[in-house]
């Protein structure tokens, strides 16, 4: 379906994962759930509804440890490896505690190192037309620090703003990392768009920023209509068509 041009805009700013870069390809909750049992030695077996539980009792203990920190501070292995604690004690997990969280994050690393990061294929000519046109382009993501990925891709130098945090009150859904962007880029924010997968963290930090709010939908998943203020694409190549 054809998209009506968005006019009047200069500036764009862009989420990192699942937007320029491919989606994670595993299934986040599964990966934690065969993890769980694999440092556990299937001694035990923990339904769907107590994991998941037990991670939502771990990203906040975890989320709240944090708050306080510096806008770009990062988790570290311990931080990764405390979340585990937090996650296997709330399952009922008290022996060899340490040891084993520490082997779920030995366990993560394994799998992150299998499956590296790759840009999405038409990233790289998406951005260098958007920049040719004379957008101003800008990062905005909860990931940790992206500018060495940026630089390994070959697109580091197409932005003029980079923000980065994972601290509540800086990350998405907030919107300081955005106006951030558009102060950086001298461009007031309801000039700029910015684009991102997430529904529940892109798109509110786009509408409390000023931003046009910009969702792209990658393969498997599914939106709902509704929101006259949000427009929604698939592939990235379909912004040189909203950007003419």
């Amino acid at each position: 379906m054809p998209h009506r041009p968005l006019k009047d805009y200069s500036a764009i700013s862009f989420d990192i994962g699942g937007t320029l870069i491919e989606p994670f390809i595993l299934p986040v909750f599964e990966v934690h759930k065969k993890f769980i049992h694999q440092v556990c030695d299937d001694e035990c077996r923990f339904s769907n509804e107590a994991i998941a539980n037990a991670l939502d009792v771990a990203e906040e203990e975890v989320w709240e440890a944090v708050a306080e920190k510096d806008v770009n501070y990062f988790f570290s292995d311990e931080d990764w490896t405390k979340r585990n604690r937090i996650l296997l004690r709330t399952l009922g997990i008290t022996e060899m505690l340490d040891e084993r969280a520490s082997h779920m994050q030995t366990l993560w690393m394994e799998i992150l190192a299998a499956n590296p990061d790759k840009l999405k294929p038409d990233a790289k000519e998406t951005l260098e037309q958007l920049k040719h046109r004379e957008y101003g382009l800008a990062i905005s993501t909860n990931w940790n620090d992206p500018r060495d990925l940026l630089k390994s891709h070959g697109i580091y130098d197409m932005f003029q703003s980079i923000q980065f945090s994972i601290v509540p009150g800086y990350c998405k859904p907030a919107p300081y990392m955005l106006i951030q962007n558009a102060h950086e880029m001298g461009v007031n924010p309801l000039k700029c768009a910015f684009i991102g997968d997430d529904i529940k963290r892109d798109v509110p930090a786009a509408k409390n920023a000023g931003m046009h709010p910009i969702l792209i939908v990658n393969e498997g998943k599914e939106i709902t209509p509704g929101d006259e203020g949000l427009t929604v694409i698939h592939e990235l190549n379909e912004l040189l068509e909203l950007f003419d």
